[in-house]
């Protein structure tokens, strides 16, 4: 949001460039977030003592290497991407080093979203902060500087300095983080991989769907009839989302921990939870206050937060958008349960179904008929965010009743 405030000041086709770099983050945040789930899943555990640091070794090598393999088959089509989203030819050659220098900083963040997490989980939140702060103070800094020192007179030049401001706060922060960490962790002992081959797999999966949908998502939003520029709208408005659901991502990452803990040591999912009323009453509540927020006030906030004025034709999505966000997040409460039970699969085929299938779907039909406008699209997102709400919580109440049964069923045996 910062890189959109100052970018917003050079120029519509900076802020365009930027827009389309947003989705190298989406990958990256994808791809840390799947990798630290996965870390958290067995961070606590019963079976992991002693085995915490290859575990960390294990994530961070793997969150790596995923996302550099991403940006190396990225690297070759980001000229075409600066053409296909319609940026001037006199950006073109910026545009395309943005994009470039954005695969770089993807690799960085998936990592730095990993170690982020672990800090988390091994109680070193004031520490996470701090990193946070550091990469935020870097990129307040350097974005002053860029626009209102080089954007007069070379506004090219800005936004690269922009670009490398991000990948010098996250590399800082990266290696702050990794230092941080390799004293507290539990044991260097070693952990097989195909013990956690299959939720890692599974998360990743997951990510890049979470990652993929938006992205092709964004491919069909530059077609939709609408005034010039609803592509920016749409990823502006994602990225106040991300501002918006702040204190439910935050709040996951522990609620993960903890339930994983409970359920491993033969809790039942809600009864006698230590881990549910701190996340409700931090974490879901305040993010369902904050999105309504958004819902009914996003043209203020956009002015507010991007200096950017939503055309008249765009404003009828915003509320839709936020509206379907709202069930979103209620539906990830409900694979915080899928995860801690091990049954990530099932949280990756409900994904699958709603953004790849039923999202992408929809709006390419909305395309094939001409029925696609801003209003039509906010719709999609309401279907599609009630559709994963309602699959998730089917798969965890039948999961509940098949662990009931079990129980039962080893009762009956020991009497």
């Amino acid at each position: 949001m910062i890189d959109n405030r100052y970018l917003a000041e050079i120029g519509k086709q900076a802020l365009g460039i930027h827009s389309i770099q947003f989705n190298f983050f989406l990958v990256g945040q994808a791809i840390g977030l799947a990798s630290a789930t996965s870390a958290l899943i067995f961070w606590k555990r019963k079976e992991v003592e002693a085995k915490q640091g290859f575990i960390l070794l294990q994530h961070l090598i793997l969150s790596g290497l995923a996302s550099a393999a991403v940006a190396i088959l990225v690297f070759p089509f980001t000229g075409k991407l600066v053409h296909y989203f319609e940026i001037s030819d006199v950006f073109y050659s910026t545009g395309k080093l943005y994009l470039r220098l954005g695969l770089l900083s993807m690799i960085l963040q998936a990592m730095y979203a990993a170690i982020n997490a672990v800090l988390i989980a091994s109680d070193q939140r004031f520490k996470s902060t701090l990193l946070i702060g550091l990469i935020l103070t870097i990129k307040i800094i350097v974005g002053y500087f860029a626009v209102h020192t080089l954007a007069p007179h070379d506004p090219s030049s800005a936004m690269i300095v922009i670009a490398c401001g991000t990948i010098f706060s996250v590399g800082v922060s990266l290696l702050l983080g990794i230092r941080f960490i390799v004293n507290r962790v539990d044991g260097w002992k070693r952990f097989e991989f195909r013990s956690l081959s299959k939720v890692w797999t599974s998360e990743v999966a997951t990510g890049a769907i979470r990652s993929l949908a938006p992205i092709a998502f964004s491919f069909q939003i530059a077609r939709v009839y609408a005034s010039p520029g609803f592509f920016v709208t749409c990823q502006l408005a994602l990225h106040l989302a991300y501002l918006l659901v702040l204190p439910q991502l935050a709040g996951t990452q522990i609620a993960v921990r903890d339930a994983s803990a409970e359920l491993s040591e033969g809790r039942q999912m809600w009864s006698h939870s230590s881990w549910f009323p701190p996340f409700l009453y931090t974490s879901l509540l305040p993010t369902q206050i904050l999105l309504w927020f958004g819902v009914f006030f996003a043209v203020p906030l956009f002015s507010f937060f991007y200096k950017y004025n939503v055309p008249l034709d765009h404003r009828s999505f915003l509320p839709l958008y936020f509206l379907g966000c709202s069930m979103g997040q209620i539906g990830n409460l409900f694979v915080i349960l899928l995860r801690a039970s091990r049954r990530n699969f099932i949280a990756t085929r409900n994904s699958l179904f709603t953004e790849l299938f039923l999202q992408l779907g929809l709006t390419q039909l909305l395309l094939l008929f001409g029925w696609a406008t801003p209003t039509t699209i906010g719709l999609t997102v309401c279907c599609y965010c009630f559709a994963y709400l309602f699959l998730n919580a089917r798969s965890v109440l039948k999961v509940r009743l098949e662990s009931s049964s079990e129980n039962l069923s080893i009762a009956r045996q020991a009497g």
